[in-house]
């Protein structure tokens, strides 16, 4: 008398994962890093918008401890961060930086 096959049995139509090898596991974790580049991306649209969307003049904020500062030299520092650009400018522009390491200047440690 034989033994009963006592391997699973393919269901639904898909072959047994061991029969697949590694391509689960690589599909697995390619997707799981699509998400995370998704996630780090909406993340960061969030939080240039909302950076936007506070109240203020973020140089003016900047520069409002020092004394005898003139309009030419404010807008000068809005033009040298690049404030001036429309808003979508400044995502594009910003999102090419970060692509590249590089994430722009501090308002405060400059």
């Amino acid at each position: 008398m034989t033994q009963p096959d006592r391997r699973m049995p393919a269901m639904y139509g898909h072959e047994p994962l061991h029969a697949r090898g590694g391509a689960v596991v690589i599909g697995y974790a390619l997707r799981r890093v699509l998400y995370g580049a998704l996630i780090v991306f909406l993340v960061t649209l969030f939080v240039f918008f909302a950076l936007r969307l506070i109240p203020g003049d973020p140089v003016r904020t900047m520069l409002i401890d020092t004394p005898g500062i003139t309009e030419a030299q404010i807008a000068q520092r809005t033009a040298e961060l690049g404030l001036d650009k429309p808003v979508l400018s400044q995502l594009f522009s910003f999102l090419g930086n970060a692509f590249t390491g590089d994430l722009g200047k501090s308002f405060y440690t400059e």
